[in-house]
């Protein structure tokens, strides 16, 4: 049986398996991280086992039913019938559709940060059939993009703490390609929100919802209108910062005492 601290692969999904509980979480981080975010679980969470998954970054656009496929094949390989779900920012839109793909297996979950909300425009253009060839001269060649981009920030058209975040998140080759791969793969693995509240309110699954404070990176307005509608939804804002909300989280008494009750 795999150890605390084992990578697992199953087709073209990775994971870092931290824990050896009974009960199950699947985890997904987000963009510039790794799964070893979630290693601090093992210690206030022993009963868990957690499955930290890298992003997916196929580097091409499968389809969602065989994606699906992918995470029916682990949860069948690791004999797992029930499991939690944990993730922040883009990994949030994984955990959602297999929210609403796999509901009778899942117990809790909770989002921080969470993409899958609302479509971005950027998002949607830079993988469209017109803007992909223009995202790929990004990956290749950004400083004719950077000009672009230095202009709307000193316009003021984009934040200070956006333009950080762009520049951060493209300031070398490795990952720019694989904000090309990540972006490409989760093109057709999006979550219908509309069939995520239809589930929520029968199965009636717990859901917890932390947001960062003043979080410019994340969208409040959808996953609040989104909240307020689900009775079991409970949404909880923070005073953490977006670049370190979930490693706050972690400790925080209040998902401590959700994963245990």
């Amino acid at each position: 049986m795999p150890q605390t601290g084992e990578y697992l692969q199953i087709e073209n999904l990775q994971c870092l398996q931290i824990g050896t509980g009974k009960k199950c979480i699947l985890a997904f981080h987000g963009f510039g991280q790794t799964p070893k975010v979630f290693e601090y679980l093992e210690n206030i969470l022993p009963e868990y086992t957690i499955f930290s998954f890298d992003l997916l970054s196929f580097g091409r656009e499968p389809s969602k039913k065989q994606v699906l496929k992918q995470f029916e094949a682990f949860l069948q390989k690791q004999q797992i019938a029930k499991f939690n779900l944990i993730a922040f920012s883009i990994g949030a839109k994984v955990a959602l559709v297999l929210l609403e793909n796999f509901s009778k297996k899942i117990e809790k979950i909770t989002l921080i940060a969470p993409d899958g909300f609302e479509k971005h425009l950027i998002y949607a253009f830079a993988t469209s059939f017109w803007g992909k060839p223009l995202f790929w001269q990004f990956v290749r060649h950004p400083q004719r993009f950077y000009f672009i981009i230095n202009s709307l920030n000193k316009t003021s058209l984009i934040s200070k703490v956006e333009y950080l975040q762009i520049k951060n998140f493209t300031d070398t080759l490795a990952k720019r390609l694989l904000l090309w791969k990540t972006w490409l793969s989760q093109k057709n693995f999006s979550p219908q929100l509309k069939n995520i509240k239809r589930i929520l309110a029968q199965k009636r699954i717990q859901m917890q919802i932390f947001l960062a404070y003043q979080d410019e990176l994340c969208s409040e307005g959808p996953i609040i209108a989104f909240a307020n509608n689900q009775a079991s939804v409970r949404l909880l804002f923070t005073t953490y910062k977006h670049h370190r909300i979930l490693q706050e989280v972690l400790k925080d008494n209040r998902f401590a005492a959700f994963m245990n009750s």
